[in-house]
């Protein structure tokens, strides 16, 4: 049964938009430029880590040299991990998900740890006294991380969905 009154020619009573075009789709460039950095990072974080693991990391200075050999196997494995957490924050950025910036968080809470851990390590206080400017550097990029993915519009799922 059809309502007689009901005109079929009449303008739709909810809101009609058009699909999403291909450009609102697009990574912004910033989404581009974190995600290669963070790449970087991950190969060359897991190359320093598997080499200084097995030794072959080649040392600048005796403390360094002392330094290195005495890395314990589990900081090494917390290192690979931490590697990991990264590898997974850089994905889900890409990928536009909200919990890139929770992964990044939790990834630079680790190395803050880390840090803290090798400051009991006195070969690690004499090979860090000329070279704290290099880690704090790093410190500052991963904060500058974590508010570009802030202000990047991370998820689709925080956005307005639009009914069809």
């Amino acid at each position: 049964m059809t309502d007689p009154n009901l005109n079929p020619y009449a303008a739709p009573n909810s809101p009609v938009s058009d699909p999403p075009s291909p450009a609102d789709h697009k990574r912004p460039k910033l989404v581009w430029v974190i995600v290669l950095f963070s790449l970087f990072g991950v190969v060359t974080g897991t190359l320093t880590t598997v080499m200084m693991a097995q030794g072959q990391f080649p040392a600048v200075s005796e403390a360094q040299e002392q330094f290195m050999d005495s890395i314990p196997r589990w900081q090494h494995g917390i290192s690979l991990g931490a590697i990991a957490l990264y590898l997974t924050a850089a994905i889900q950025l890409f990928r536009m998900k909200a919990s890139a910036f929770m992964l990044y968080l939790v990834q630079f809470g680790l190395s803050i740890l880390m840090f803290f851990v090798q400051l009991a390590n006195s070969y690690y206080r004499e090979v860090m006294q000329h070279g704290f400017i290099p880690l704090l550097i790093g410190w500052g990029i991963s904060i500058a991380i974590f508010a570009a993915v802030i202000l990047i519009p991370l998820s689709r799922a925080l956005q307005p969905k639009v009914q069809r």
